[in-house]
């Protein structure tokens, strides 16, 4: 495996990108110690179902009871069809990224999550930076711009030999300066040739040593896979 088309391939390649419109998954669980430091359950409501849209960084949560809790937008945050916050990641700065979550505060990071784990491969060739060859697969290191909402500047990707994402490392930076994780997938369900993990689990990490400490974990149904 030497490039990007063997995973970009895998996950339906280019022909798959270009229909695909949104992706339905209920959140089964959310756990972990992020999660319960930031107050799921009591400062924010736990998730239901989302519905991502890739290619618009758009996501719509929805609580357990099926009620729209508000929309990310490519960092914006909207509820009740108002603008919260043009840019809402200004929100987080300095001190106030210790503070615990209220429900814009969640959608912001799980929006920027969702919709960069949903829009890889396909976007990687716009953001890498290098490339390593490893032993059972690849490892994309990826620089993306200030502009856009994901986790942090600097990532790292490793795809297996199957073309499948197995893990992916980031500094979450606007929860602190030392979070920074290694975040395993694995269960993968496909719909309409679309591969979707169903497990999620994050680690701390230290450079690429991976700590024997778990920081959040998820359990997700795929639902549908929606193409225009």
């Amino acid at each position: 495996m030497t490039d990007l088309n063997v995973p970009i391939n895998r996950y339906g390649g280019v022909q798959i990108w270009d229909r695909l419109h949104y992706i339905v998954i209920n959140v089964k669980k959310l756990g972990g110690l992020i999660p319960r430091l930031k107050g799921i359950g009591f400062t924010f409501s736990a998730f239901g179902h989302v519905h991502i849209y890739p290619k618009e960084f758009r996501v719509i949560f929805f609580d357990r009871k099926g009620i729209e809790l508000g929309i990310f937008e490519a960092g914006k945050i909207i509820q009740n069809n108002k603008v919260i916050a043009e840019n809402y990641r200004l929100k987080f700065k300095s001190f106030s990224k210790y503070r615990m979550w209220n429900n814009c505060d969640a959608m912001y990071f799980f929006g920027a999550a969702l919709t960069t784990y949903s829009s890889v491969p396909f976007i990687l060739p716009q953001y890498k930076v290098s490339e390593e060859v490893l032993e059972d697969g690849i490892c994309i290191n990826a620089e993306f711009p200030p502009n856009f909402h994901t986790h942090g500047k600097y990532q790292r990707f490793y795809y297996g030999s199957d073309g499948l994402l197995k893990r992916h490392d980031y500094h979450a930076e606007i929860i602190s300066f030392i979070a920074r994780g290694a975040h395993y997938t694995s269960d993968f369900k496909e719909i309409k040739n679309f591969p979707i993990p169903t497990k999620r689990k994050v680690f701390a990490r230290i450079g690429r040593l991976v700590l024997p400490i778990p920081v959040l974990n998820a359990t997700l149904e795929p639902i549908d896979v929606v193409f225009k």
